[in-house]
């Protein structure tokens, strides 16, 4: 889906970002910054639509399980787990990734979706637009 290289070209303008702002403080008051901004700039950029990223990747992942053969009717509960387990692990990867609850959501509509072209006799491919992992969609 291109995210990596989207996450990566994010990183680099968030780097550019944070060096300009060590530099000018460097400059205007004779600051050094060691780097800080740029650092932070840098952290900042990755996560720059991260969120989204991974919604279209369950999203996308829903219909690669389902084209693959595999029994998605309970998928969704695993973020259910997920949610009521609420370990460290997943507090912190809230940072980067949707909640558990937000992904329990996505994916159950993901479901029907699927569901309803099987039914339907319509091709199991998602319906993507350029915009979708940006909006989060």
């Amino acid at each position: 889906m291109g995210h990596v290289d989207a996450k990566r070209t994010n990183s680099i303008g968030g780097t550019v970002l944070g060096a300009a702002a060590d530099i000018a403080i460097g400059i205007f008051t004779g600051v050094d910054t060691g780097g800080v901004l740029t650092q932070a700039g840098s952290v900042a950029g990755a996560i720059v639509h991260s969120k989204a990223f991974e919604r279209e990747a369950d999203y996308v992942g829903m219909y690669y399980m389902a084209r693959a053969g595999y029994d998605i009717s309970n998928v969704e509960n695993f973020w259910r787990r997920m949610a009521i387990e609420g370990n460290s692990a997943v507090m912190k990867a809230n940072l980067t990734h949707p909640t558990s609850p937000e992904r329990f959501v996505s994916i159950e509509k993901t479901k029907n979706e699927i569901i309803e072209k099987r039914n339907n006799n319509i091709a199991l491919r998602p319906n993507l637009t350029k915009e979708r992992a940006v909006a989060g969609q």
